[in-house]
């Protein structure tokens, strides 16, 4: 009699063990947990991960970021807390989206993860704008997602606006910009605090190479955008 309970004991413990083990599987099935990244914008290549999060939807696109919803509210402030390459907060725009959320920064990049109300899921998305130089598209790191071409500073300018200035400088003032790219390589943004200029390496999207100089010139004196070629010159858009 007291094999038979025993062995009824083992049963009932394998059971149970085996069912643990099947919720454990479905709930990762259900509710998986996953790595919360996005791609740097030189390449798509490398990127971020700014932590692990347990979720009910996901989709990652190198070129739209990554959208979540978390299972829990709470863990996102949690997982942001322990992020090491969180900076602080953000209020910036998306082509005049406009977003407010946490800021955080690796290698040269920085990205804005943020609550989409028509969505109503998190984003996590690399800041950064385009541009074209000698017909080329030209991408690099910015407080504001935008692209710069010349048919945009041809419209705005039809009704008497300045693009940069509705883009860029309605948004952030030097001394906001200065703070934002602090944390970059000195070789990779540099400043003048005399001529209130910013200058950012861009990436030739084309020839997939960095230039080997600041040559995006941000100019917020005169509240104009433009780059600066091999020789020094500094040409503007618009």
């Amino acid at each position: 009699m007291k094999r038979k309970f025993g062995m009824i004991a083992v049963i009932t413990a394998i059971t149970l063990l085996l069912g643990a083990l099947l919720g454990i599987l479905i709930e990762q099935k259900v509710n998986p947990t996953v790595e919360i990244t996005a791609w740097e914008c030189q390449g798509y290549e490398d990127g971020i991960v700014i932590g692990r999060l347990k979720v009910t939807e996901y989709a990652e696109s190198p070129y739209n970021g990554t959208r979540f919803t978390p299972k829990n509210q709470e863990d996102v402030q949690a997982m942001i807390d322990m992020s090491p390459y969180y900076v602080g907060t953000i209020s910036t725009h998306f082509s005049f989206c406009f977003s407010t959320g946490w800021l955080f920064y690796k290698d040269n990049n920085s990205y804005i993860l943020y609550y989409n109300e028509d969505s109503q899921t998190y984003r996590l998305d690399n800041i950064n704008s385009q541009c074209t130089i000698d017909g080329h598209p030209v991408c690099f790191p910015t407080f504001v997602g935008t692209t710069f071409s010349s048919s945009l500073f041809k419209q705005f300018a039809s009704y008497g606006k300045n693009y940069a200035q509705e883009s860029i400088y309605n948004w952030f003032n030097y001394d906001e910009a200065k703070v934002f790219y602090s944390v970059y390589d000195r070789d990779y943004v540099s400043f003048d605090d005399a001529a209130q200029m910013i200058f950012v390496k861009g990436y030739h999207v084309d020839h997939a190479t960095m230039y080997s100089y600041p040559n995006i010139v941000l100019n917020f004196a005169e509240s104009r955008l433009g780059y600066k070629t091999e020789a020094g010159e500094i040409v503007y858009f618009g």
